[in-house]
């Protein structure tokens, strides 16, 4: 998709580095020694009981989702929308579009749909708008 749309709020287990403004995983430095590995970390993202970092950013395709999303948050702290311009993400960026990662590997998602995740960040330069 061209666009994609990053909620953060409180709870998020990501956090924005105040030199770059890129949107930084918990855990950057993570990587995939096989299928099986892909496929536990993906479950352990989106198992929310889960709190151990992660290297995933979640982000969705359709605009009003993400606004589903952050109105569901924690009405007491801030919640941001950053819109995301894919062309400007850097070459190298793994997107995954859940969904279709979801069946590949068998792992049960319901909620998967409009759902894309983005391996350890998003560069600053890509955030048209928040």
């Amino acid at each position: 998709p061209k666009y994609l749309w990053r909620v953060t709020h409180s709870g998020s287990r990501s956090w924005r580095d105040p030199t770059t403004g890129d949107l930084i995983a918990a855990d950057r430095a993570r990587s995939f020694s096989d299928e099986a590995d892909l496929k536990q970390a993906i479950s352990h993202h989106i198992d929310w009981w889960n709190r151990q970092p992660n290297c995933f950013l979640s982000v969705f395709s359709d605009e009003r989702h993400a606004r589903n999303w952050a109105e569901q948050r924690d009405r007491t702290s801030p919640t941001y929308i950053h819109k995301i311009d894919t062309t400007m993400l850097p070459t190298d960026a793994c997107l995954f579009d859940l969904n279709w990662i979801s069946v590949t590997l068998g792992i049960s998602h319901p909620f998967a749909s409009h759902e894309f995740l983005i391996l350890h960040h998003v560069s600053a330069r890509s955030i048209i708008s928040t």
